[in-house]
């Protein structure tokens, strides 16, 4: 396999006041194409820093972020805002879906902002809603649906563009846990069916163990890592 994703000694801090908050401190990691890892950790142990940064929505302190060999510490603004359209979709614990759209409406969007034809769109979404399960709920809108609906939309919405890499903020975190293991499952499907390389971030344990490997944060570090068994 070829090599998606590697960081070498990556660190964010932020300034609050006279003091350093050092949220990732040194992390080094590489991830292969079509692999599906995920990242664990307590609230402040650096693991959603470190996915909003593969994700191009902050830029590191110091170190080197690679994917595909390119390093987007070094991106401009245009390059890292072509990274965000193209090369990862996420999907958040909120679902941020907008109200006023259909779920359809709301799948078609990233595909409206890289340009694709209307015709294209509109099929597209269509046929990422059916393989979420969802094909009977295209025209209602985020109030209208239930919290896993709203996962799977949200979902479909990250794979629009067909990005290289899905990354995954605790997406199961405002759902119960029927549900939760009903939206695992899901990314399960995708990763097999699709060969999809798929970064999750959770604190649970239960959840992290639907992917092939486990990587532990504390502090901002990486202390240790786990195969699936």
């Amino acid at each position: 396999m070829d090599q998606l994703l590697q960081t070498v000694n990556l660190q964010r801090h932020y300034h609050m006041g006279n003091s350093v908050v050092r949220a990732l401190d040194g992390v080094s990691l590489e991830m292969e194409e079509g692999e599906f890892v995920a990242l664990l950790g307590t609230s402040g142990s650096g693991k959603s820093t470190l996915l909003n940064l593969v994700g191009g929505m902050d830029r590191p302190t110091e170190g080197a972020l690679l994917f595909r060999g390119r390093n987007l510490a070094q991106f401009t603004s245009g390059e890292m805002a072509a990274h965000r359209r193209r090369s990862v979709g996420m999907v958040f614990q909120s679902f941020n879906l907008i109200p006023r759209k259909t779920a359809l409406e709301n799948v078609m969007l990233p595909m409206i902002f890289a340009e694709k034809p209307p015709g294209e769109r509109r099929r597209r979404a269509a046929e990422l809603l059916e393989r979420v399960g969802l094909a009977g709920r295209a025209a209602h809108r985020p109030t209208e649906l239930s919290g896993g609906e709203q996962q799977r939309v949200a979902i479909a919405r990250a794979l629009a563009n067909q990005p290289e890499l899905l990354l995954a903020d605790e997406l199961t975190g405002n759902l119960d846990s029927r549900t939760a293991a009903e939206i695992l499952a899901l990314l399960r499907g995708l990763h097999r069916e699709l060969g999809k390389s798929m970064l999750l971030v959770t604190h649970d344990e239960r959840i992290a163990s639907v992917a092939q490997r486990r990587l532990y944060l504390s502090d901002g570090k990486i202390v240790s890592e786990a195969a699936a068994t």
